[in-house]
């Protein structure tokens, strides 16, 4: 039994796969057909949505012992060795030209759109050029594709302001603009959501959580009163629920708030200098609109509703589904053993990233290095005894 480690495509769901071998395969590339954000229920047609309620995060407990470190005496070439670094610095490096190309060229490569396939393809042909004895691109379900449109959003109260936001990914649109109030929902159970909040949100972009604490890094260095207030509102946002029905109400609390008929989710970007942050996936595909706002419009959407006069905003968003699942694709390349080529050796990365850039630091860099790695080792005439698959 061989392992399969490729460069893989899927931020979402990175592939480990196990193979007696390379099997090109021969299904066409299909990132399915667009459809409009339908109207409510948002969940896109031909797209099922795993209903909650959903697992708790489990956090592994730290290991008691590490395991002891194997002793491998490792042959060395040292003409080969040499012959790699000269490859790998200066002139001979194809490391700028590729990433720039992967980046500036393709640019962003969200799993299940065409520009990932794009990318499959290119670096594919690259694996060819670079002299692999083989490549091919392995096929597997990724689920519905999601395609983020335009977006906007003003506030509108207690003052008038354009805002910085976008949507969180495989969430739907908003049918129009979606005007309304950003309320804080903190209950902790059902019986509590009931009593406090039922009934009144129809139409409200919620927050289900306080602001993360940031650290202003152009501000002064905090001290230990600040560094305890710190330490425990992480520890507020991060508690684990405390029974039965905190668990049940947390992990069925979106559905909850769809059923009340909000105008969507408020998140907290909880980063620096109005750096925005992204997630998302077909396997939960948002019952509602989500947006993320940068760290200090979050706690002013929290300072505002504290004080009992909540910002109303106007967000509208244009994002689009596939019809249907769709198809994705890890490219794949080997260099064979000359003497066990049923042992394999891996080295991969994600080829996938998020839209909001061009995908270069997550994960272009990783990409390339697999990539160099390839022409390093068959440019320099290095002989592995072992396959190395890539």
């Amino acid at each position: 039994m061989k392992l399969t480690l490729i460069v893989a495509a899927g931020a979402c769901a990175v592939v480990a796969a196990c193979a007696r071998g390379p099997a090109p395969n021969d299904a066409p590339a299909s990132v399915g057909a667009s459809v409009s954000s339908p109207a409510r229920p948002r969940t896109p047609p031909g797209c099922s949505r795993i209903p909650g309620p959903y697992p708790a995060m489990q956090f592994a407990p730290p290991a008691t012992q590490s395991p002891p470190q194997l002793s491998i005496a490792v042959a060395r070439d040292s003409t080969v060795i040499a012959s790699m670094i000269r490859e790998g610095i200066g002139a001979s490096s194809h490391v700028a030209v590729d990433l720039q190309h992967l980046t500036d060229v393709i640019g962003p490569r969200l799993t299940g759109s065409a520009e990932l396939k794009r990318a499959n393809d290119w670096t594919q042909g690259k694996f060819r050029d670079y002299g692999m004895d083989s490549t091919w691109q392995e096929a597997w379900g990724f689920g519905c594709a999601w395609t983020r449109g335009p977006m906007s959003i003003r506030m509108i109260a207690p003052q008038s302001r354009w805002l910085i936001g976008e949507s969180w990914a495989w969430a739907p649109g908003t049918d129009g603009v979606a005007r309304g109030p950003v309320v804080l929902v903190d209950a902790k159970n059902r019986d509590e959501f009931a009593q406090r909040f039922a009934g009144k949100l129809r139409g409200a972009w919620v927050m289900t959580s306080p602001a993360f604490p940031i650290i202003n890094p152009d501000g002064p260095k905090p001290n230990a009163v600040d560094s305890v207030a710190r330490l425990k509102t992480i520890q507020a946002l991060f508690a684990q629920p405390q029974n039965d029905a905190e668990r049940d109400f947390r992990q069925r609390r979106t559905d909850l708030l769809a059923a009340e008929g909000i105008a969507g989710l408020v998140l907290d970007a909880s980063k620096e200098e109005a750096l925005l942050n992204m997630s998302g996936s077909p396997r939960a595909v948002s019952p509602v609109p989500q947006i993320v706002v940068p760290h200090e419009t979050f706690t002013q959407f929290q300072r505002l509703a504290a004080a009992g006069q909540p910002a109303i905003v106007e967000v509208s968003i244009s994002n689009e589904f596939s019809a249907a699942p769709v198809t994705a694709y890890n490219t794949v390349a080997e260099l064979r053993g000359t003497e066990r080529p049923d042992e394999v050796v891996l080295l991969g990365a994600h080829l996938d990233s998020w839209d909001l850039g061009t995908g270069t630091t997550d994960n272009g860099t990783g990409s390339i290095a697999v990539l160099e790695a390839a022409r390093i080792l068959k440019a320099s005439g290095a002989r592995p005894r072992r396959t190395i698959r890539f």
